[in-house]
């Protein structure tokens, strides 16, 4: 298991989990939804020190891809 949002706690199982669950995945809009509620503090939570929608977006599309398979 990874850590992906360290201000929401999502990981790579639950977006993997999602996927198969679903066909889809939510982390991206609901993170997005969550920044423009001001609910974010990446800059203090994530060790990159950076927004995590970019990690969360190749996680999403790493899960999607071993859906496929």
């Amino acid at each position: 298991m990874r850590l992906f949002c360290y201000c929401f706690d999502y990981t790579d199982e639950d977006i993997l989990e999602e996927v198969q669950k679903t066909g889809k995945s939510t982390a991206t809009q609901m993170i997005t939804q969550n920044i423009k509620d001001g609910f974010c503090a990446c800059e203090m939570r994530n060790p990159q020190g950076s927004c995590c929608l970019g990690n969360v977006k190749e996680t999403e599309k790493w899960a999607h891809e071993k859906c496929k398979k």
